[in-house]
């Protein structure tokens, strides 16, 4: 699954959809490994400059924005530049969380 999944609900929402895996786009450019500039990655992803505006919105659902190099709406979720390790360990952290408080068993998802 691909598209949007930025934090532990979309990363389980994927997996009881059906998705064995996901894909993260715009999530992993805020990491510190990814080659994007310094100044991208803090106006773009963590500041969202030209992002938090109506036409930005309005472009997004009428597609005018195709083929463009414009990140997900998973953007609203990123508040920081952190090492890949960090932001996978988030996601993770937070879903087995998430799974705790519905009942699972503790660490369901321990990757280790």
């Amino acid at each position: 699954a691909a598209g949007g999944i930025a934090d532990a609900h979309g990363f389980l929402s994927a997996l009881m959809m059906g998705a064995s895996a996901i894909c993260l786009g715009t999530l992993l450019m805020s990491t510190e490994e990814c080659p994007a500039s310094k100044r991208f990655k803090k106006t773009k992803l963590v500041e969202r400059e030209g992002y938090n505006d109506e036409k930005f919105y309005k472009k997004i659902y009428h597609l005018s924005l195709r083929d463009s190099p414009v990140p997900s709406m998973s953007v609203c979720l990123i508040n920081d530049i952190v090492p890949m390790k960090e932001r996978i360990g988030r996601i993770i952290k937070d879903a087995d969380k998430i799974l705790k408080d519905w009942g699972f068993s503790s660490k369901i998802l321990d990757l280790t």
